[in-house]
């Protein structure tokens, strides 16, 4: 039991880890393309892919340990992959 627990707390870690970089690359991101000029649409646009891509990765690593890690062993890791990816999304959209 307390391994699972650990499992739990070291995943809750990493998405917190993931959350406060997008934050923070958000207003550097902000602040570097204000003083090159562009438009705000490329601006979110940009922030929106890089926050994807940094949480696909986190989602990925938490599919493998979900899967592996015999909390849902029996489940279809593409689709546990693709539950994940729909809540980054939306995470990202509500940010």
């Amino acid at each position: 039991m307390a391994d699972k627990f650990e499992n739990g707390n070291i995943v809750v870690h990493g998405w917190l880890e993931s959350i406060s970089n997008a934050l923070v690359s958000c207003l550097l991101f902000m602040q570097v393309m204000r003083m090159m000029g562009l438009n705000n649409s490329v601006h979110w646009m940009a922030w929106f892919l890089t926050t994807f891509t940094q949480m696909s990765i986190t989602m990925a690593i938490l599919t493998v340990m979900l899967k592996f890690g015999g909390v849902l062993m029996y489940s279809n890791a593409f689709i546990i992959f693709l539950v994940l990816e729909v809540f980054s999304v939306a995470t990202i959209a509500f940010s």
